[in-house]
């Protein structure tokens, strides 16, 4: 837990955004660990650039900002996996989720059982970037349903399936842009700025 803790560490503020749901409402980026409780299979997509591994870097912050698992799992109801695709080898959601495990040192040797446990506790396992690699959606659908998952992708699912919610990061407006760059720069530095970058280049911000 205090491993992870440190690998999520940020060094700017987050910028918190609308998120878009399939009829049109909104909830914004820091209430969707509390979505994933009443919603457990989430399909969240944004063009380029949006934010969603920003987004999910915050939301793995605010989980291990508990100062237990114990306490963090009481208030959520389950245990993240980050599952980097690119980076993390894989054909079904158990063997992702047993491999991000093996890379953060907390390996499985015994595969059979490893997926026993998978499917009887509750995990939620983040798939991150599942447009840049050839994962099968299949493999995510048959997902064991007590798994809750948390899947980005710059498209949407290629097939509707009632298992899972959608939801939409829009593009970044200048007035998001500016408020990023105060994030990253600190409030004096920031603010300063932004006053000085032209308005047109501001409104040419996406």
């Amino acid at each position: 837990f205090q491993q992870v803790r440190v690998t999520f560490r940020a060094d700017h503020d987050y910028v918190d955004r609308p998120l878009l749901r399939a009829d049109g409402s909104e909830l914004l980026t820091s209430q969707l660990l509390e979505e994933l409780r009443a919603h457990p299979h989430i399909w969240l997509s944004g063009k380029p650039g949006t934010g969603k591994t920003e987004l999910v870097r915050m939301l793995m912050r605010t989980y291990f900002a508990e100062p237990s698992l114990r306490a963090a799992w009481k208030r959520y109801g389950f245990i993240p996996i980050f599952v980097p695709l690119r980076r993390v080898p894989g054909k079904t959601v158990a063997d992702l989720a047993m491999e991000a495990l093996r890379q953060s040192e907390m390996p499985f040797d015994d595969q059979k059982y490893f997926k026993r446990f998978f499917q009887s506790a509750d995990f939620l396992v983040v798939l991150d970037g599942f447009n840049e690699v050839a994962l099968d959606e299949v493999a995510v659908f048959s997902a064991p349903p007590s798994v809750k998952l948390l899947v980005t992708s710059q498209t949407k699912p290629q097939q509707t399936h009632d298992k899972f919610a959608i939801l939409e990061l829009p593009h970044v407006t200048s007035d998001v842009a500016k408020r990023l760059l105060i994030a990253f720069l600190g409030k004096e530095k920031g603010e300063n700025a932004s006053e000085q970058v032209a308005k047109a280049l501001w409104d040419e911000v996406e």
